[in-house]
């Protein structure tokens, strides 16, 4: 029978333990195992022999039990309550808006002063980025998706 917790601790280490758990799915991706979605950036390069990835993957899968049963045993909220995809690209796509006004020329200009043949093809790239955001946010909302 699972262990009575007050709510709101219960809401707080669902959340700690959902962190991480993006955390350990992070790790396991360093270990380039089990990374369904690749990036156009490389953040690792492999230095693990055969043995030491097999050792860390088998721990992250211990920490992941551990972290399972121990929800299960304080009746916490795991898995969270799903999100609808529709509603999580949104407010991904929202994020992205954003970090193109924080990485705009004017804040660039604080790091030096780039050259006008930068300035004009980083502006196009902002232009080109922020029509790909557009039109991503364009197709969630023209099937009707929900944000809820």
């Amino acid at each position: 029978m699972p262990k009575k917790l007050e709510p709101s601790v219960r809401r707080a280490l669902s959340s700690h333990f959902l962190y991480l758990d993006d955390l350990l799915a992070k790790a396991l991706s360093a270990l380039n195992l089990g990374d369904p979605h690749p990036r156009a950036f490389s953040r690792y390069e492999s230095d693990l022999s055969a043995d030491q990835r097999a050792s860390i993957a088998q721990g992250i899968a211990r920490v992941w039990m551990l972290l399972t049963e121990f929800g299960a045993q304080w009746s916490l909220d795991l898995p969270a309550p799903p999100m609808l995809c529709t509603h999580a690209l949104k407010v991904d796509l929202q994020f992205m808006d954003i970090a193109l006004d924080e990485m705009s020329p004017r804040t660039l200009s604080g790091y030096g002063k780039p050259g006008e043949d930068f300035l004009l093809a980083y502006r196009d790239l902002q232009a080109e980025l922020r029509n790909e955001i557009r039109t991503m946010s364009h197709e969630l909302i023209v099937d009707g998706g929900s944000d809820t």
